[in-house]
């Protein structure tokens, strides 16, 4: 990752460390443990290391735990480690994806056209959601983290069509 991309990536996780989450909640599993444990046995464990960065990223997402730091070190960590997997990428693009969204939105760079709605269909009465339509002002800072998620995003595409000969085992 180009050392500009990682700049302007730290610089944005340190602004979304700085806000306090409006409501703290427990870790969404334990196994969070059990996987730090793993890696201090060994800490090229490439399945392991993934595993975490997903913990801390679902954390991230549907918990309000700032954790975006953490699962951008183990996918990082875990990309070196085996340069043949399309998964840390796939990872690290998510990472860069939504730290970018963060800043937008904590900056206040977007516009909703039309807010999202729940709709049911006349006939069979069934839900459906209609998402929000936003539009986002992207600044320079921003482009760049986003093609980099762009980047890692393709590079996952490429790797994923390779044949894997051997198969990731979950860490015991």
């Amino acid at each position: 990752m180009p050392s500009q991309v990682r700049r302007v990536v730290e610089e944005m996780m340190a602004a979304a460390e700085s806000k306090k989450p409006a409501q703290w909640r427990p870790p969404l599993r334990s196994d969070e443990q059990d996987f730090s444990a793993t890696l201090e046995r060994d800490p090229n464990n490439v399945p392991a290391l993934i595993l975490r960065g997903q913990i801390y990223c679902t954390e991230t997402k549907m918990h309000g735990r700032l954790r975006s730091r953490e699962a951008f070190n183990d996918f990082e960590k875990a990309a070196q480690c085996d340069e043949k997997l399309a998964d840390p990428h796939y990872g690290l693009g998510s990472v860069l994806y939504r730290v970018s969204l963060f800043n937008l939105a904590d900056r206040g760079l977007f516009k909703i056209h039309e807010k999202g709605a729940m709709l049911f269909d006349k006939q069979t009465a069934a839900p459906r959601i209609r998402p929000q339509k936003w539009e986002f002002y992207a600044d320079e800072r921003n482009r760049l983290v986003l093609q980099g998620a762009l980047d890692q995003f393709q590079t996952c595409q490429r790797r994923s069509k390779i044949p894997q000969k051997r198969r990731l085992k979950i860490p015991q």
